[in-house]
């Protein structure tokens, strides 16, 4: 739908600018059916991370913003969260691969004795239990959200831009928009959000993407500290946000080539379930 309304098929969409793409998008997802979870139920959502880590003895919550430590390791993990309104909740993360791109990682990642590199991505082993849905979500220059409250926002784009997004940079409103990708955002809603952040100052059309399972998708993005854009990846056909991630743009900034991926991110699943739901096995 995406795609078709812009013209000239799904690649057509790299030529639009990110307004247009948005207002696009908000079409394609008030057109687009979803569950949303009913009394008791939950709303499951499973993605998939993969983060440029840098090897060293003890790795920390943080990566640096300049590469100062040596080489690069490709952490990737995955997260199911069971989210329900009214019954406790499950979120449970699991480590898939950790990747050495170049011999000089590997080796040093040897020479410091094989130190866990993902100890600061996953906080513990198995699932964890998460209150109902009511979890406080930060809003830049406005009080704060409750999930709850934020599913409640009428659909309105000048009342969603002036509560979510008139005091925030275009970098935040990306994260902000992807972090929804947690919560059982109804058609409507997800169509206002769309248009409201259209109308934030200095957000651009970065074209087709791939993302991190292989999917083809539009990025939008902003330049945000640090020497890095954020971006956030929306499928051309039906508007829904495939996922994100962060480009480095500036190599003085990072230590890092221009277009290296520092970190992206992909829903892999979104579903309703009647009880909290574990990873897969495999």
């Amino acid at each position: 739908v995406l795609a078709t309304q812009l013209g000239g098929g799904r690649l057509g969409a790299a030529n639009a600018s990110a307004a247009e793409l948005l207002r696009s998008a908000a079409r394609a997802a008030v057109a687009r059916p979803v569950l949303l979870p009913g009394p008791g139920q939950y709303f499951y959502v499973r993605f998939r991370s993969s983060v440029l880590v840098t090897v060293r003895k003890h790795p920390s919550a943080t990566i640096p913003t300049r590469a100062v430590f040596g080489p690069e390791a490709i952490v990737t993990i995955d997260t199911g969260e069971s989210w329900s309104m009214t019954r406790a909740g499950e979120i449970e993360s699991r480590l898939v691969s950790v990747r050495f791109p170049t011999a000089a990682a590997r080796a040093r990642w040897l020479a410091l004795g094989r130190p866990a590199l993902y100890r600061a991505l996953i906080a513990k082993r198995g699932p964890t239990q998460v209150p109902p849905l009511g979890g406080v979500i930060p809003v830049a220059g406005a009080a704060p959200l409750t999930a709850r409250a934020l599913l409640r926002l009428p659909p309105n784009p000048k009342l969603l831009y002036a509560r979510l997004f008139a005091r925030s940079s275009a970098p935040v409103a990306i994260w902000f928009m992807h972090n929804l990708e947690l919560y059982p955002i109804g058609p409507r809603l997800r169509g206002g959000l769309y248009r409201a952040l259209a109308r934030v100052h200095g957000i651009v059309a970065g074209g087709t993407v791939r993302t991190l399972d292989g999917r083809s998708g539009v990025a939008l993005g902003a330049r945000a500290p640090g020497g890095f854009e954020a971006e956030i990846i929306l499928d051309p056909d039906t508007g829904a946000l495939l996922g994100d991630r962060a480009i480095v743009i500036s190599r003085r900034a990072t230590g890092l080539p221009v277009g290296t991926v520092r970190d992206q991110t992909v829903v892999i699943e979104r579903t309703i379930t009647t009880r909290p739901r574990p990873l897969p096995k495999s």
